[in-house]
């Protein structure tokens, strides 16, 4: 008895191969971010403590929008404008975290 497949003619198969496959993908890269995040947390590259990881953020947030408002050749007053309006954001969406 001889048995011939086509996978190209039978499209049901090649989407299950394809599901099986990239499911196998994402298994084995969620294990290795997984081991690499814990690595660099166990080295003190990353925080434990959620407190320091949102002042971290909040610094980087600081320092591009600063750095940014600064290089620019925008007037004072809409700096300030500018400054004012991000703070009130910056400051509700930490509130609400939808930041992280």
């Amino acid at each position: 008895m001889k048995l011939e497949l086509s996978i190209a003619d039978d499209r049901e198969l090649r989407l299950f191969i394809k599901d099986s496959i990239k499911s196998e993908i994402v298994s084995i890269a969620r294990g290795e971010v997984k081991g690499i995040l814990a690595d660099v947390i166990k080295e003190g590259y990353i925080p434990k403590d959620q407190q320091d990881i949102d002042k971290i953020i909040k610094n980087e947030i600081h320092e591009i929008v600063y750095k940014e408002l600064n290089l620019s050749n925008y007037g004072n007053k809409l700096k300030e404008w500018v400054r004012e309006e991000i703070s009130v954001i910056l400051k509700e969406a930490m509130i609400n975290s939808r930041v992280l």
